[in-house]
Formats: structure tokens, C-alpha cells, sequence
């Protein structure tokens, strides 16, 4: 008997530079307390998700999104995004997220593009409105994060400086009790000349 095909959790996501992870990094130590109620994005797995694949996904799709995804990549140009700016969702006043902006007149269309991809590799459409963010931390307690917000809505227009998107990834995310580990599957660079 064959053995199940292995599933994995998996995203397509892009990183930041390492100065812009290293500005973060800071930003977080700053804000946060011993006990806030708040669980970090550790500075290694600060990303942002161009599109969520599933959580138990058959290796054998990943392949053929990978095909498309090469070619959203060749005929993408690396491109700049600017890191700037607190938010959290549903809002700063009773945050479940808490993250920072992202701007980058190239990010929305990539986006649309690799939902596309996906869709045609036999992935379902994401329903809900995509936005560009970084996630920072997610909120475990409201009371005990009290100051912790506050601190993080006092800068919400913390810029965090800006560089340049050049390549995006398949990336495997495996959930410990200690938080996600993530571990890159497949790298896209942008432009022609990566993807020979």
C-alpha cells in the first residue's frame, strides 16, 4: 500500500531586507514588556504573505504552482516597498494583530497575480480582501497589553525605511507549541534572468 502523500502547510511570501527586520526588531524591543500578552513575530520570520496555499497541502500541487509562479516572477521587475507605519486589526483600540504598513506601487498587482497563479494550479480564491502588512505580534490579552498598545499607536507613523522586492518564495510553515518555524521551498527571482 502506498504510503499518503505528505501535506504541508504552505505560503507564498516575500521577505524584507535584513536592515529592515533588524529596524523592527528594534521597534518591537522597544514597545514590548516581559508579559505584555503579546506573542512577537521573531525577527527570522517577519514576512509578508502574498497568498495563503492551505493548511495541509499535496507536494505534487506545489510543483505546478511553482511552474506559474516562475513565470509571474520572470515578467515581474524587482521593485521597491517602503516600510512604514503601525496598524493593527480590527483596530489599535482592541487589537488581535498588530502590524506594520507596507507601500510599494508594485505589491497589490503581484499579489493579484500570484492569486491567479494559484487559482490555476487548483488552489481555492481567497475571499477576503488582500492587504499588504507585516505582521508584528499577535494579541493574547487584551488587559495585560494595555501599555504595549499604547506605546505602539504613539508611532504609528514609525517609518522603517524601504528596499528593494527581488525575488518571492514557497515557503513551509510547521506550527510548534513554541510559534511557526519556516522553512523556504522554492525561490522565485524577479526579472528573466533568475528563472533560466
Amino acid at each position: 500500500v502506498d504510503a499518503a502523500p505528505e501535506r504541508i502547510r504552505a505560503f507564498v511570501g516575500l521577505r524584507m531586507s535584513a536592515e529592515i527586520d533588524d529596524a523592527i526588531a528594534a521597534f518591537i524591543g522597544e514597545i514590548c514588556s516581559s508579559g505584555d500578552g503579546v506573542r512577537w513575530t521573531p525577527r527570522g520570520n517577519l514576512h509578508l504573505t502574498l497568498k495563503f496555499l492551505g493548511p495541509a497541502i499535496d507536494l505534487a500541487r506545489l510543483s505546478a504552482l511553482g511552474v506559474l509562479l516562475m513565470r509571474v516572477a520572470s515578467e515581474t521587475a524587482p521593485f521597491e516597498i517602503r516600510v512604514r507605519g503601525i496598524g493593527a486589526f480590527p483596530s489599535l483600540k482592541r487589537p488581535n494583530v498588530i502590524w506594520a504598513g507596507l507601500e510599494g506601487d508594485s505589491l497589490a498587482q503581484l499579489a493579484t497575480q500570484v492569486e491567479t497563479a494559484a487559482f490555476e494550479a487548483g488552489f481555492e480564491r481567497e475571499q477576503r480582501k488582500w492587504t499588504s502588512h507585516l505582521t508584528l505580534g499577535r494579541v493574547r490579552d487584551q488587559s495585560r497589553a494595555r501599555s504595549t498598545i499604547r506605546a505602539a499607536a504613539a508611532m504609528r507613523d514609525r517609518d522603517f525605511g524601504a528596499c528593494i522586492a527581488d525575488r518571492m518564495a514557497i515557503y513551509q510553515s510547521r506550527l510548534q507549541a513554541s510559534g511557526s518555524i519556516y522553512e523556504m521551498l522554492h525561490s522565485f527571482e524577479f526579472g528573466a534572468a533568475g528563472n533560466r
